[in-house]
Order: C-alpha cells, then sequence, then structure tokens
C-alpha cells in the first residue's frame, strides 16, 4: 500500500515540483506500479519518510532509486505546567505582526540542518521558506499561533505551535537570537508553551527534527521529550532511479 501526492505548498514556494511518497507499506508487487506511476508524474523531487521498523520498504524504495537524507526524528512529551517560572529580564506573549522582522534576523541560516537542502535548493531560499511559515504562523494560517521572549522589545527567542485536537499539539519552528544563545531561552518559551498548553487541557506535546540536529535533539532531550519514532528521509531526484525507462 503506498500513496504519492503532489506538495503543492512546497512546490509553489521553490517553484518545483515536489511529491511526498507514503511507502511504509508498500509491498512487492506494487513496485513495478509504483515506478510506473513515478514515472508519469511530472517531478523534480519525490521524498519519502519510512519508519525504521519497515526495513523490507526502505529496500524496495530504494530499489527505485531513492537516496538516503537523513533521519527524521520524532519527539514526544507529556506536558508539565509546573515547570515555568517568571524572568523578570524578559517578556514571553503571543507574537503580533511587528515582530515579524526580528523572527526574520533570527531565522538567518538557523534551519542549517533542512531536509530541503539536499533537494539542491540553497540556504537562502530556506531561510526565506521558514521565514513564510513563522509570519503565517503569526497570523495563525499555518501554525496556530507564534510566541515571543522579549527583552528590551527585542526578541530573543521564538517558538510556533499547532494545536492537534483537544488533548495534543505540535512544536513548528523554535529560534534563538545569536546574541542570546546559551541564556535558556529556548527553555523559558517551552515552558511558558507548556503552562499555556495546559490551560486548555492538553497533554502531549510533539516535536520532529532531522537526525544530524544534534543540538536540537540534546535541546528536546534536556527538556523532558524522549523519541516517539525514526524514520529514514529518502529522496529520489529527477533524471535517476524510478525516472529511467520501464
Amino acid at each position: 500500500m503506498y500513496e504519492l501526492k503532489f506538495l503543492e505548498w512546497d512546490s509553489d514556494f521553490f517553484n518545483l515540483k515536489i511529491y511526498n511518497l507514503f511507502a511504509d507499506k508498500l509491498e512487492d508487487t506494487e513496485v513495478l506500479k509504483l515506478k510506473k506511476e513515478i514515472n508519469s508524474a511530472d517531478f523534480d523531487v519525490v521524498q519519502t519518510k519510512i519508519d525504521l521498523a519497515y526495513k523490507k520498504a526502505i529496500n524496495r524504495v530504494e530499489s527505485l532509486g531513492f537516496a538516503f537524507v537523513d533521519f527524521h526524528v520524532a519527539y514526544k512529551k507529556i506536558v508539565n505546567p509546573s515547570d515555568y517560572k517568571a524572568n523578570n529580564s524578559y517578556e514571553i506573549r503571543f507574537a503580533a505582526i511587528n515582530d515579524f522582522d526580528d523572527i526574520k534576523n533570527i531565522i538567518k541560516s538557523l534551519y542549517k540542518h533542512s531536509r530541503f537542502l539536499s533537494m539542491g535548493i540553497s540556504q537562502n531560499s530556506v531561510d526565506d521558506f521558514y521565514r513564510e511559515w513563522a509570519r503565517k504562523s503569526i497570523l495563525g494560517e499555518f501554525d496556530d499561533f507564534c510566541l515571543v521572549c522579549c527583552n528590551k522589545d527585542r526578541v530573543a527567542g521564538f517558538i510556533t505551535c499547532k494545536i492537534l485536537n483537544d488533548s495534543e499539539a505540535k512544536i513548528g519552528l523554535v529560534g534563538t537570537a545569536k546574541n542570546f544563545q546559551g541564556k535558556k531561552i529556548g527553555s523559558m518559551v517551552l515552558s511558558f508553551l507548556e503552562n499555556y498548553l495546559s490551560q486548555k487541557g492538553i497533554n502531549t506535546l510533539f516535536v520532529t527534527t532531522e537526525g544530524s540536529n544534534i543540538l536540537a535533539q540534546n535541546f528536546y532531550i534536556k527538556n523532558g521529550f524522549s523519541v516517539n519514532e525514526i524514520k529514514c528521509i529518502l529522496y529520489l531526484t529527477k533524471g535517476i532511479g524510478a525516472n529511467d525507462s520501464v
């Protein structure tokens, strides 16, 4: 069983034809059918994320020319509202659109481990993608909201979040300004977020990062998250693998 889906927003933003392949349960008997479907698609990149438990599915997509890019590591935490402690030097609040200039500057080259870089997309374009994500989240159009931690009216750090259902939420983006790194800004904003979510009756928080991003992984582990799942990220780019003639 598999599903090949066109990613409209990603494709429009990067001016590439990007597809996502759901292939955890890809069977041997479906490989030829999938190869033909990919061949008939007008694509630049097909991406897939397959749970490490499904090793046969990973081998099957590799036989089509998909190449390993990174690990996709998902973390989970039971919300702990008692951890948050106010700090008189910082104000944590919901972001407004006039905070966006500071957030744009924080994002510059912040996502050096982004999977998009493996598509040959430039760091500047990747930064612009995450800036647009942050802007939409401030407006509640992508993630549901963005929190900022401010020091003397300057944004020191931010976090975006999406409410998944009545009991679960997921972190989108996290960032700290270079001159505030090492001051536990991320942990402060995360603790504030947990208190807010707890008041909403939400008890479980998720976040994902790339396996190569050791700094992010250590941050989440330090703040009480545990690994929930690990997937392989694999890409097929035009001109190789399944795009050869059948």
